[in-house]
């Protein structure tokens, strides 16, 4: 149908649609609201000024504006909020459902009361809430987050939001979507469906998916643990548990117990130049019969806690010449890679 007119230059970060109303959230240059009515012909309506707008969502009476930290309400047709309500983070996402449910990033995940624009609770997720969904199911708003590392699964219990489940999903979790009990993750390259409810038989997670050491010396030994949990209703049973790389040791594991755990050290001895491989656990959990952690030691490259090498590149954007690692010595450098897929 090709690009909607007025939207070029613009940096656009989410949207939402409801009846004939399309709303644009456009970080600093606001939300830009179009009436719809003819789905292949959008018009601008009119424009929201916002600080720094990242996401909006719309019910059938107002549009809800996550203008950095604060939640703002408008009333169709105007561009002056009735309600401003200023919460602890910067606003990733707003679901509209029986309350205002919000994530907030590093803040964890609020829920405001929609007749009087009150804070209720706010649970405090364990990484990084980015993307919520929300469904009614038996009666009662079940909120699901993406929370990077786990999707975790919350209700409102005596006015307070309670944590009633949780999925390390192993990868970043960047986003959820929700039918009925079924819970859909996008991870980077793959979405995993997982079911919500009570479960029958065992069930294995474990807190970490990837044990990182830093740079051993040869003949020298360093631990670090994992943490190994049955979220099931009967024993988990391990019938075998091991390292691929003799370099690293491990302690026993024993049958879990319905909600019990056991932290398992892992040591790496260090005898060569590079030291990869896995801890592995199988089990008689159903759906997941072979578990991995992966173990990296030393490698021929950059170690963590050695001297980092020296680069130079050229600056490509937001400045020219070149920047060189030495030249800024003493500071703290950030190197981000984005892989294409």
């Amino acid at each position: 149908l090709g690009v909607i007119s007025g939207t070029n230059g613009y940096l656009l970060e989410d949207l939402d649609v409801y009846g004939d109303i399309l709303a644009v959230s456009a970080h600093e240059d606001g939300v830009l609201v179009y009436d719809v009515s003819s789905p292949t012909n959008p018009q601008l309506q009119y424009s929201i000024p916002t600080n720094n707008s990242w996401t909006v969502s719309l019910d059938e009476n107002y549009i809800y504006v996550a203008d950095q930290s604060n939640i703002m309400q408008y009333e169709y047709g105007s561009s002056e909020y009735i309600n401003v309500l200023e919460l602890s983070n910067s606003i990733k996402d707003v679901f509209i459902g029986t309350h205002i449910y919000v994530a907030l990033g590093s803040g964890g995940v609020s829920v405001i009361n929609k007749d009087n624009f009150l804070l209720i609770d706010t649970y405090n997720t364990s990484a990084l809430a980015n993307k919520l969904d929300v469904v009614n199911f038996n009666g009662e708003d079940i909120i699901a987050i993406s929370d990077w590392d786990d999707v975790e699964v919350l209700k409102m219990i005596n006015n307070q939001l309670d944590l009633v489940g949780f999925k390390n999903t192993t990868k970043r979790t960047m986003s959820v979507a929700m039918k009925d009990n079924f819970i859909y993750s996008a991870e980077w390259a793959a979405v995993q469906a997982f079911e919500f409810g009570e479960i029958d038989g065992p069930d294995i997670d474990l807190d970490v998916y990837e044990l990182n050491y830093p740079y051993t010396n040869n003949g020298e030994s360093y631990t670090l643990n994992v943490e190994v949990t049955n979220n099931g209703n009967e024993i988990l049973d391990i019938i075998d548990a091991y390292t691929t790389n003799g370099e690293f040791s491990y302690t026993f594991l024993n049958d879990l117990n319905p909600g019990e755990s056991q932290i398992i050290e892992v040591t790496y001895t260090a005898n060569s130049n590079n030291a990869s491989g896995s801890y592995r656990i199988i089990s008689n959990d159903r759906d997941e019969p072979e578990i991995i952690c992966e173990t990296n030691g030393n490698i021929n490259g950059a170690n963590i806690g050695q001297e980092a090498p020296d680069f130079e590149l050229d600056v490509m954007a937001n400045g020219s010449g070149t920047f060189s690692l030495s030249d800024n010595s003493g500071k703290i450098i950030v190197i981000a890679f984005f892989a294409p897929n």
